[in-house]
């Protein structure tokens, strides 16, 4: 496997955990944490979306490596 081929395996791999494990925990918590009641005065809903955020922002970027990396020839 020459080293374009592991990276875009690894950087897959890492798309693949954070979309389909880390980003449904996170909007699991907003779920939750908005089930606590009123939303402008809660922290965890707060801190929540913000992970939510985070994750869609390392998403993008993950993606976009991964998008550089096929094009390379």
């Amino acid at each position: 496997m020459d080293t374009k081929e592991f990276k875009l395996k690894k950087w897959k791999k890492l798309l693949q955990h954070l979309e389909q494990a880390r980003l449904p925990e996170a909007l699991k918590k907003i779920g939750e944490a908005g089930e606590e009641g009123d939303l402008r005065e809660n922290i965890a809903y707060e801190e929540a979306e913000r992970q939510v955020y985070r994750l869609q922002d390392k998403i993008d970027a993950v993606k976009e490596i991964i998008q550089k990396l096929e094009q390379v020839k």
